[in-house]
């Protein structure tokens, strides 16, 4: 049995493929047709949800039981490095990533064995074969995200459908031209991963156990992610115009580009709108960056949800962590040969020693260009946008400035909602006034106008002006319900009955947003997960379905499942939203940062001042419902949480257990 599967669209290049090798294996393999022993999937279009590298065109997934052979051409290497050349081989199972390119010999190169591509609109030159071996790291790690102990061994193939195999370098390699037979795929397949001699007989292999196995990862890897009412609302805001009523269209590219605004006032919904115009109108290969793991996940599903192209597309919007990106710039320039992990320990010192290098010229123009041409798919962009830049520290800022220049960057400034470094980064430096742009954004568009108010009130408590921040009196209304117990079970009734509320409102779990702080994350054994502070926990044993991006292994990807709620710690919840948010423990939150930031010798009334900033962003996370969890204990927070309640008795519900 053969099947095709995925995303179907007759009119795509992708599918017309896997039409044609379902042709090719059947032709080869006539009885596949209609066995129910053997069986092959090929998957069009699978998407690895939060992978940097997301969108692979076809993977092809075979397992056999009836004995199926092939006779085999091209020599191989065993184990012991002694080339074989067998009559035959059995295949008991087998695994291919296999990218599609439709271009004609003028816009393929080939440097040794590598396939490098050039697209209509572009003027450069990208490496199919680095690509095509990250779509196989990425299928190998999402699937291990998703809970498989073991993956299949994964052969990449790259299948150029309008190029001749005469014109293609000397074998071996994984490079498949027009005319390329099955028995030419099974071949080059084995040739790369080399058959196994068992009980006197050669069989091809990759792990794939069962039927069962390969319906299971069919099934992961073809999953749609159906948006979601608040989803849409994004997406209709990302397709405005906004962008261009701004002037920001003919601004990009020229100077340096600074929306500054509070949380809420939409700054990276700007940043994405000017993006899409971009991606849609020229065609460009745009590059987001932010430090926030969370968020970088949150906005690689928005992008997977409106279809656009991951970094191997002509064009592309492409999400990335800060840290990532500069880890890959100092690899690629020979700053560093360590692992990331090793790199983020001495992540200071790496900073210092590319500056030195690119101040001192040891790091040339022509090394630079080197890298932006060797490695196209990373650092080819036409434009990079930061987010929440106020937050970057200066070495930071130099270091891209060197490397691309100023006028590269569109920069989000959130003001003060600091959490790397206590003075806000000035991205315009040594800039000249016309070289650079300040646009700002007053209206707080995410929170209800009830909100708005309730957290100015907080704010000005805290000696936090918000003059720069109104709010939206076209959305009127929201509401703030404060708990108050030491019994987190207790919030049980209560998170049922906000979750039905979003749900009336037409919303689903994945829209609300639960941040908890660093001590409810920590993983209890089952037994006494009801009676601990373990919040992930406790919504599981309530029959909830979550998210957890508390934990490192799941931060990289994102929710697939309208069901699972969202959970977050405080630090990874910036740039988030959700249309009710549930916020537990914060007096607690604020006394942990407000006793780290004293630790570091800060006198009283600055340190209150800074961990108040680090309250607002939380604070600014809902659209219509906020929910505040805090202990029955004495604190300075449910000090000013009682003085605006009685500011906005009408916006908020004091509850006790």
């Amino acid at each position: 049995m053969i099947r095709v599967s995925g995303h179907i669209d007759p009119n795509n290049s992708e599918y017309q493929a896997a039409i044609k090798l379902e042709q090719l294996i059947i032709e080869a393999w006539p009885s596949l047709k209609d066995s129910t022993e053997d069986h092959i999937y090929i998957l069009v279009g699978i998407k690895c949800h939060g992978q940097r590298v997301r969108d692979v065109d076809l993977l092809l997934l075979g397992v056999f039981k009836s004995g199926i052979t092939y006779k085999p051409f091209l020599q191989f290497i065993n184990p012991n490095g002694e080339i074989q050349l067998p009559e035959e081989i059995v295949v008991e199972s087998f695994c291919f990533a296999i990218e599609v390119k439709e271009h004609s010999s003028p816009n393929i190169r080939f440097t040794g064995t590598n396939v490098e591509v050039k697209y209509p609109t572009s003027k450069k030159w990208h490496n199919a074969t680095h690509q095509n071996e990250e779509q196989k790291q990425s299928i190998i790690n999402y699937l291990r995200l998703q809970g498989f102990r073991r993956v299949p061994w994964i052969v990449p193939l790259i299948w150029l459908r309008n190029v001749p195999s005469v014109d293609l370098p000397n074998r071996p390699h994984n490079i498949l031209g027009s005319e390329a037979n099955w028995l030419l795929f099974i071949n080059v397949a084995g040739q790369l991963h080399a058959p196994q001699r068992y009980a006197g007989q050669w069989t091809l292999n990759s792990d794939l156990e069962s039927r069962e196995m390969l319906e299971n990862i069919a099934l992961m890897l073809t999953k749609e992610i159906t948006p979601t009412n608040m989803d849409r609302r994004r997406m209709e805001q990302i397709n405005q115009r906004l962008s261009l009523e701004l002037g920001l269209d003919s601004l990009v590219g020229k100077q340096l580009m600074i929306l500054r605004g509070r949380g809420g006032t939409g700054k990276t919904i700007s940043l994405l709108q000017l993006a899409k115009h971009l991606y849609d109108e020229r065609a460009s290969r745009i590059l987001v960056l932010t430090y926030n793991r969370a968020l970088v996940a949150d906005l690689r599903r928005l992008m997977t949800i409106m279809g656009i192209g991951d970094v191997a597309a002509e064009k592309s919007i492409q999400i990335q962590t800060s840290y990532s990106f500069f880890y890959q710039i100092m690899k690629t320039l020979g700053v560093i040969v360590a692992g990331e992990g090793e790199f983020l320990e001495k992540y200071s010192e790496h900073k210092k020693e590319i500056l030195r290098l690119l101040s001192s010229g040891v790091i040339t123009y022509e090394d630079i260009q080197t890298m932006l041409q060797s490695e196209a798919y990373k650092f080819d962009w036409d434009f990079i946008f930061v987010d929440e830049g106020q937050d970057w520290p200066s070495d930071e800022r130099d270091i891209l400035f060197k490397l691309f220049g100023y006028n590269f960057f569109t920069i989000a400034d959130g003001i003060d909602q600091l959490i790397r470094e206590d003075i806000p980064a000035d991205w315009r430096g040594d800039l000249k006034k016309e070289q650079y742009r300040i646009l700002p954004l007053r209206r707080c568009l995410r929170m209800k106008a009830g909100l708005t108010s309730c957290i100015t009130s907080f704010a000005g408590e805290f000696g936090l002006q918000q003059s720069e921040w109104e709010p939206n009196q076209l959305v009127p209304g929201g509401r703030i319900v404060i708990f108050e117990t030491d019994k987190l079970e207790s919030t049980e009734e209560l998170i049922h009955e906000i979750m039905n509320s979003a749900k009336q409102a037409g919303n689903e779990p994945i829209d609300l947003l639960v941040c908890i702080p660093s001590s409810m994350s920590q993983q209890l054994s089952i037994s006494s997960l009801v009676n601990a502070n373990y919040v992930p926990g406790l919504l599981q044993s309530w029959n909830i379905k979550t998210w957890d991006g508390t934990l490192s292994i799941g931060r990289d990807s994102y929710p697939t499942d309208n069901d699972q709620l969202r959970i977050v710690q405080y630090e990874s919840c910036r740039g988030l939203e959700g249309w009710s948010t549930i916020l537990y423990g914060l007096d607690e939150f604020y006394l942990t940062k407000l006793n780290q930031i004293r630790s570091n010798n800060s006198n009283d009334s600055e340190a209150k001042l800074l961990a108040a900033r680090w309250l607002m962003i939380p604070l600014t996370r809902a659209m219509d419902t906020m929910v505040i969890q805090v202990s029955r204990k004495q604190s300075i927070i449910k000090d000013v949480l009682k003085k605006i309640t009685l500011q906005h008795e009408e916006l908020i519900d004091w509850r006790q257990a």
